[in-house]
């Protein structure tokens, strides 16, 4: 299968690979249910063969968040953005109406990148914070009702918590 040429829209296509089922990207826009598999995956420059039309050369088009890839054997991150920056200086020289002072980040892929991770990471931090301290007011209050019951041993059943009154006989005039 791989290495093998194949038709898509009259263009030809060679395979490089095969993903396993269920694959669906490295982006995650929506719960993995929601989404449909797609057959095939094909490089984001070949857009124009397959789709019929060509976003990347339209200049005010912004439905490209991020592009992914691996760095180079021997290439930091710092090197990497700063040649993606001078890039991004670039593009804003060439098109100053278009382009509004870009610059890049690298970041590991995740849900829609780096533009939620912030914000979710942040707001889960504070869910699991807030799970935490209630769990830790919860054990502290069974902590003081067991505490509670050990100072009072009688405290434990309620035949235990009632006084025994003997029953006396009734003599009339014991009650003036």
């Amino acid at each position: 299968m791989v290495g093998r040429a194949v038709q898509l829209n009259k263009h030809p296509f060679t395979i490089i690979g095969v993903a396993p089922p269920g694959f669906r990207g490295t982006l995650l826009v929506a719960s993995p249910e929601l989404v449909a598999s797609p057959d095939f995956f094909v490089p984001i420059v070949n857009e124009e063969q397959v789709e019929g039309s060509n976003f990347l050369n339209a200049r005010g088009t912004r439905w490209v968040g991020m592009v992914m890839g691996h760095l180079k054997a021997g290439v930091t991150p710092a090197q990497a953005v700063t040649d993606l920056n001078s890039i991004g200086f670039w593009l804003t020289k060439t098109y100053p109406k278009d382009e509004v002072k870009m610059s890049f980040v690298l970041a590991p892929p995740s849900l829609l990148g780096d533009f939620l991770g912030r914000p979710v990471r942040a707001f889960l931090t504070g869910l699991t914070l807030l799970a935490g301290l209630i769990l830790l007011a919860a054990c502290a209050n069974l902590g003081s009702l067991f505490a509670a019951r050990a100072r009072r041993p009688w405290a434990g059943s309620r035949s235990e918590d009632c006084a025994r009154v003997e029953p006396q006989p009734y003599s009339p005039g014991a009650l003036y």
